[in-house]
């Protein structure tokens, strides 16, 4: 069982490693360009879904349109609301809620800028209900997808280093050299002096 699990363990150690190298030069402004790429993709995603990706010419007319929108707004709003200030290469849980409380603001206020202004002036011919939810739903995983892949780089990284000065140490210090080393106690009885053995 063993054997067969190591080239299982190679593989995903190699591809770590693979993911570390690629997301090592990463930067904010990276990151916003991912979202000006993602954000359309997400919309025309959002119609395939609700629609079975059986697009009429409306449909898909609505559905760029609707995209090019994604790409302005939401980046606009993302930067309003700091996304692109945030260390994520140390992302958790309030990066976490601040990526669903960015990706819902931003699909509730395309969504409202399209029923409310868009529809009624013709620049829009028709959107389902469903895809501002849709749109969120795919805003927050579009987001999250490289945040939360550098966060994970980033650790790997750190623990690389930190099994690798591990080694440097116990090589400097040599195998099997035991020495014992004096240990102040105080108890109920005053000071003691105890030994403690160290490897």
């Amino acid at each position: 069982m063993t054997d067969r699990r190591q080239p299982l363990r190679m593989l995903a150690s190699r591809a770590t490693c693979l993911l570390v190298s690629l997301l090592a030069p990463v930067r904010n402004r990276h990151l916003m360009l991912w979202d000006l790429v993602t954000q359309p993709l997400a919309i025309l995603l959002a119609f395939g879904l609700r629609l079975d990706f059986d697009l009429s010419p409306a449909y898909m007319d609505a559905a760029l349109r609707y995209g090019l929108l994604a790409a302005l707004i939401k980046v606009a709003i993302f930067h309003l609301l700091d996304i692109y200030r945030r260390m994520w290469r140390y992302s958790g849980l309030s990066e976490a809620r601040a990526i669903a409380v960015a990706a819902g603001l931003a699909a509730a206020a395309q969504g409202l800028l399209v029923y409310l202004v868009l529809i009624p002036i013709g620049w829009i011919s028709t959107v389902p209900r469903t895809i501002p939810f849709l749109d969120a739903l795919l805003t927050a995983a579009a987001m999250a997808l490289p945040r939360f892949g550098l966060a994970l780089a980033n650790r790997r990284r750190r623990s690389a280093n930190t099994r690798s000065s591990s080694r440097d140490a116990r090589r400097v210090r040599g195998p099997g050299r035991t020495h014992a080393t004096p240990s102040k106690r105080t108890g109920g009885d005053g000071d003691a002096f105890t030994w403690t053995r160290a490897t």
